[in-house]
């Protein structure tokens, strides 16, 4: 089950978001609770309004106590750029960051990495 929020906070600006979801442990899944919160600005800031760049903030928790994984803190930002607009065909590039921090359950032992993503839309 889960919820999503989305909210203009300055209309064409500024947006906030806030996810939450839980599971049951019987799938096979790293993770039965999540929670994220972000804010987005919209490109016109910069003259560009189909543009966007946001930030957010995840936390992951575990399902039980025999998971040697605790919790995921995941920190993300992003930047869209729109690159053309023709009849009903539409393109767009988003660049993203993620760093992730995950905490073993028995220790203060913690992970952390990077992520780095690109991803190239098409909308028809």
């Amino acid at each position: 089950i889960g919820v999503s929020f989305d909210q203009q906070l300055i209309k064409d600006i500024l947006g906030a978001f806030f996810r939450a979801g839980w599971q049951d442990d019987s799938a096979k899944v790293n993770y039965n609770r999540m929670y994220s919160i972000g804010l987005n600005l919209n490109g016109s800031v910069w003259g560009r309004k189909d543009d966007e760049v946001g930030v957010g903030y995840a936390y992951l928790k575990s399902p039980s106590k025999n998971e040697e994984l605790n919790n995921s803190e995941v920190f993300e930002g992003y930047i869209k750029f729109k690159l053309f607009s023709y009849k009903s065909l539409s393109s767009d590039i988003t660049f993203d960051y993620q760093y992730i921090r995950d905490k073993d359950r028995d220790s203060e032992n913690t992970k952390a990495g990077n992520v780095y993503g690109v991803r190239l839309n098409f909308n028809f």
